[in-house]
């Protein structure tokens, strides 16, 4: 993570996200897969175990 964060405040080319953790690429290559209105979906009033379904759904990453 210090290796990221370094790069991130010393880079001339900075981006907008940087990969850090074990999670990080399953996460960033779902939210590719998701439309918008998905995403935002996932923000709504959501029982856990629904939540739960669509992060492994969509993330390939299950929640305990």
């Amino acid at each position: 993570m210090a290796e990221a964060i370094f790069e991130a405040i010393t880079t001339n080319r900075p981006r907008l996200r940087y990969l850090v953790g074990a999670d990080a690429e399953g996460l960033a290559a779902g939210r590719e897969c998701l439309s918008d209105e998905e995403w935002v979906a996932m923000g709504g009033e959501l029982s856990d175990e629904e939540y739960n379904e669509r992060f492994k759904r969509y993330f390939g990453i299950e929640l305990r």
